[in-house]
């Protein structure tokens, strides 16, 4: 998608009545005016809705990686 410039599968957060609650973590690429709207609008449009999260989160910083190249989760605190 236009404005992505990377993602992290999800962040676990602790969630009082479900555990852990996913969230998925959106880069945008510098200049794009990506939210987690437009975003969760787009998925809906390719997935059935058991498949878009209840909240992505969209940040303009660039997410930790691990010497590998892979997203650090643990790195990443809660959104």
């Amino acid at each position: 998608m236009p404005g992505v410039g990377a993602a992290s599968p999800s962040v676990a957060v602790p969630d009082e009545f479900a555990g852990h609650l996913l969230h998925p973590l959106v880069r945008r690429v510098d200049g794009s005016t990506l939210t987690s709207l437009v975003l969760r609008t787009h998925c809906a449009e390719l997935s059935p809705r058991s498949g878009i999260p209840s909240s992505l989160v969209v940040t303009s910083d660039p997410l930790p990686c691990t010497t590998s190249g892979k997203v650090d989760r643990r790195r990443i605190g809660s959104p």
